[in-house]
């Protein structure tokens, strides 16, 4: 007995040992001054080299004085180019990157360095032997190949334009000299020869190589379409004379070859017409589709790039496209072109409007409807990639139609899971979770619902969950890391990647509990294996290309961005670069996801603590608002008081605050309510914990933000004061405002977007009465800080300036800040600074009872 008392003895004296030695060295370390804030940079990962054996990253700062590093995997050494840019490995030997006008090459065996001034590009051929240097110049590019040890060079003189083909190892090249134009080829080889293709005294545009064929065109009195067939040495050219006054179109992007090589496909271009017509007065038409000014800046639609294809085969040319269709892209197999026109006149209760879908089979130019009145969003027609099926979204299912027989299937209908996102809660039909991918020969298609991957047989007849994640809350989505299994959305196409279930997939795994995610390989004979356990935040997944090594980065708030690599055969994790080291030398936070119910619906926050927090003490509070924020509770937060929007979160936490994000859930047509009574759930939760000063809580939200800030305001006095930016506050003038960025009127906005009211002003005026806050302005009796940007394309600063009249007619507390020359977020960085610093002196007035700065008083 006395020896166990003796050991629970000395186990205290160790604990409070312990405690007292922590709690000491929390003391010793410094208090974050501004000053500081220079430390800090942001680390982005960027190349693994293909045996894995080194890594390059970047490591950004607000001074500008960026540095690019290469580090090794497993070793110590470690070289850096300050402000290096486009930086890759040839293999292991060499690393390769610019810096301003200069190309450097870093040996990785002995650390030697050759520079090339007066290049800023470069191509390295894909036996890592050549290097093309690219240097630019008032004539266009000067290049010269050269072998990377240096022993073989050629001057190829002056260029304008190049494209680099794998399968050749070459590069295609235009040049000028002596009048005329030539479309050459250099070669990669021992003696660094060339091939002239072509030449002639029109200028030359947009080369492309696809595999064995060539394209590009030629411009002198008339445009002629090329083709080269390089396996054959043959040159084909066309003369094609498009309908209704269109040309070829000659910019970058507007010709593409196929994968099959048969056809070549060109854009056609308008001459941009003045709307109207008119030089003296707009007319506008309230039945025309598009407003007047976005013709007059954008042109219309109707006279947008066309698309004509050159059948190689039978060397006939056809204009597939008009001014009453949209191209919307091509089969997998370019077989045929999917178009669209408009459903019924665009009103803009939707930004993109609903649209009928067209087929055309490009060899009969027969065309026939595919589908009507489809809600056109981001990936919502898919084509596969060997060309047979065409995927889409249709009533929150995917549907799939095979382009052999002409039938539609419902592939999702029969399962009793959401497709479409289940926490949806706009007025809008709910986006879908998306596609991954197709398999081989387009035999299955892997479907993403929240948590997991499915795969259809596209026959229609099984379907199969590939991962687990629904019990447990964790989302599988998969990370492409070959060429092949990328969307292709090259010359506006929409084509599924390709993937090859019997080789394993790379999954990021996604906690939606902890907001923590990892990654793990999932094989068809195996199912997951899991590479790093999801306990911190995990992002950019790349894999070294013999597939032995992978490179991530992990971070939290508490824990700075760090780049990893790991072996998952022998489970060897090494930490190849910790960013911000220095802040082990101060106080700093911690954050903590918290969860609670509001009217029976369970809701989350991220809440971040104060740093060298005590039990005991009462901190001010401050909430961050703007729909869902509580998955960026594991975001790790530099100081700075570069900030766009005015507010970082570290500035405040290593200053005495709490900060708090709550997560909003929205009711159609109550969204000023449902804003309201979300953030005092929240509020509440936190102010049960026992830690805040309940006089002492202040509101912050920018854009979207702003508008929750201010109609808070209108509903409670629990706030002691508030911030908003760029903010909407009349939901009727708003209705009527013209976006500056798309040029279409903003009902969409108020109707089917953020502001939820899902009805026009005609049908519910109430609605727009009820959320808006400048109607309510009479209720608000909390200090308020605004600012607006003059130049703010995304919400008028009029919103803004609406606000401080009807506060300031009413003798209510507010300082709006009126920022010349900057737009709905501050870019400026004399800008940014200025209003970090009078965000942070407004709150610390309000909520810490500092002395008012002069600029608050009134400046009459």
């Amino acid at each position: 007995m006395k020896v166990l008392i003796n050991i629970l003895l000395l186990t205290s004296l160790s604990w409070i040992s312990s405690t007292c030695k922590c709690y000491g060295q929390d003391n010793l370390k410094k208090h974050l001054q501004k000053e500081d804030y220079s430390l800090w940079g942001t680390l982005w990962p960027e190349k693994i080299s293909e045996k894995g054996n080194w890594t390059s990253f970047r490591m950004r700062y607000d001074s500008g004085k960026d540095t690019l590093f290469v580090k090794q995997a497993s070793g110590p050494v470690k070289y850096s180019f300050p402000n290096g840019t486009n930086g890759t490995f040839n293999g292991e030997k060499q690393f390769i990157c610019t810096r301003g006008d200069t190309v450097i090459i870093k040996s990785l065996k002995n650390g030697k360095v050759q520079l090339f001034p007066g290049y800023n590009n470069f191509i390295i051929d894909c036996k890592g032997k050549y290097i093309a240097l690219l240097g630019t110049n008032p004539k266009g590019q000067h290049l010269i190949i050269r072998s990377i040890e240096g022993n073989t060079f050629h001057d190829y003189g002056n260029i304008t334009t190049s494209v680099y083909n794998k399968q050749e190892n070459a590069l295609l090249y235009t040049a000028t000299k002596a009048g005329h134009s030539m479309l050459k080829i250099a070669h990669f080889n021992s003696r660094l020869t060339e091939e002239l293709l072509y030449k002639g005294t029109s200028i030359l545009h947009n080369p492309v190589w696809k595999k064995n064929t060539i394209a590009f065109l030629s411009q002198g009195k008339e445009i002629l379409l090329h083709a080269y067939l390089y396996q054959k040495k043959q040159l084909l050219s066309c003369q094609f004379t498009p309908e209704k006054n269109k040309t070829i179109a000659t910019a970058y992007g507007t010709l593409y070859i196929p994968e099959n090589q048969s056809k070549v496909f060109f854009m056609l271009k308008t001459p941009e017409k003045t709307a109207g017509g008119d030089t003296t007065v707009e007319v506008w038409n309230s039945l025309d589709d598009e407003l007047y000014w976005k013709k007059k800046r954008y042109g219309s639609s109707k006279h947008k790039n066309d698309v004509a294809v050159w059948d190689l085969t039978s060397n006939k040319t056809y204009q597939l496209s008009d001014s009453e269709s949209r191209f919307e892209g091509l089969s997998g197999d370019a077989a045929y072109m999917i178009s669209s026109i408009q459903s019924t006149q665009d009103t803009s209760e939707n930004q993109r409007g609903l649209r009928d879908y067209f087929i055309t089979d490009i060899a009969t130019l027969k065309r026939k409807p595919l589908f009507s009145k489809h809600h056109k969003s981001i990936l919502s027609v898919i084509a596969s990639p060997s060309g047979r099926y065409i995927a889409y979204a249709e009533n929150d299912n995917w549907w799939l139609y095979d382009i052999q027989n002409g039938q539609h299937h419902n592939l999702t209908g029969k399962l009793n899971i959401a497709f479409s996102k289940e926490t949806h809660d706009k007025p809008s039909p709910a986006p879908m979770y998306g596609i991954a991918g197709w398999t081989t020969d387009d035999k299955s298609v892997l479907i993403y619902d929240r948590y997991d991957i499915w795969e259809f047989d596209t026959s229609g007849k099984t379907s199969i969950r590939l991962t687990k994640g629904r019990c447990t809350a964790i989302s599988y989505r998969i990370v492409p890391h070959k060429e092949k299994q990328l969307l292709n959305t090259e010359f506006s196409n929409c084509i599924g990647g390709t993937f090859t279930t019997d080789e394993p997939l790379f999954l990021h795994v996604y906690n939606h509990q902890t907001e923590t995610s990892g990654y793990s390989v999932w094989e068809r004979n195996k199912g997951e294996t899991q590479i790093t356990a999801p306990t911190l935040k995990t992002s950019h997944l790349t894999a070294a290309k013999n597939g032995k090594s992978f490179m991530f980065m992990e971070q939290n708030y508490q824990t700075p961005r760090r780049l990893i690599v790991i072996n998952p055969k022998d489970n060897k994790r090494t930490t190849v670069y910790s960013s911000n080291p220095q802040q082990s030398q101060y106080q700093w936070g911690r954050s903590q996801k918290i969860v609670y119910t509001q009217n029976g619906k369970e809701l989350a926050a991220a809440l971040f603590y104060p740093a060298n927090f005590k039990k005991g003490k009462n901190y001010p509070l401050i909430v961050q608002v703007y729909e869902k924020q509580s998955p960026y509770v594991n975001d790790y937060v530099n100081p700075s008081l570069r900030e766009q929007g005015g507010f970082n979160i570290t500035n405040y936490t290593t200053n005495g605050y709490f900060v708090l994000l709550p997560d909003i859930v929205y009711e159609t047509g109550k969204t000023g309510k449902s804003v309201t009574d979300c953030v005092l759930a929240a509020v509440d939760y936190v102010t049960a914990m026992g830690f805040i000063q309940e006089n002492r809580i202040g509101l912050i939200g920018h854009s979207f933000g702003g508008y929750e800030t201010v109609i808070i305001l209108t509903q409670t006095n629990r706030f002691a004061t508030a911030v908003a930016g760029a903010a909407w506050t009349d939901l009727i003038s708003s209705y009527y405002h013209i976006g500056e960025n798309t040029m279409t009127p903003d009902f969409w906005r108020m109707e089917k977007d953020q502001l939820r009211l899902g009805a026009t002003p005609y049908a519910n005026i109430k609605l727009y009465i009820d959320n808006s806050p400048v109607l309510q302005a009479d209720k608000v009796n909390t200090p308020l800080l605004s600012w607006a940007g003059e130049n703010d394309n995304v919400i008028s600063p009029y919103q803004s300036i609406e606000f401080y009249l009807a506060l300031k007619r009413l003798g209510k507390r507010n300082v709006f800040l009126y920022y010349p020359s900057e737009s709905h977020s501050l870019l400026n960085p004399d800008n940014q600074i200025d209003l970090s610093l009078r965000i942070e002196q407004w709150f610390a007035h309000y909520l810490k009872g500092e002395s008012v700065k002069d600029w608050m008083l009134p400046q009459d």
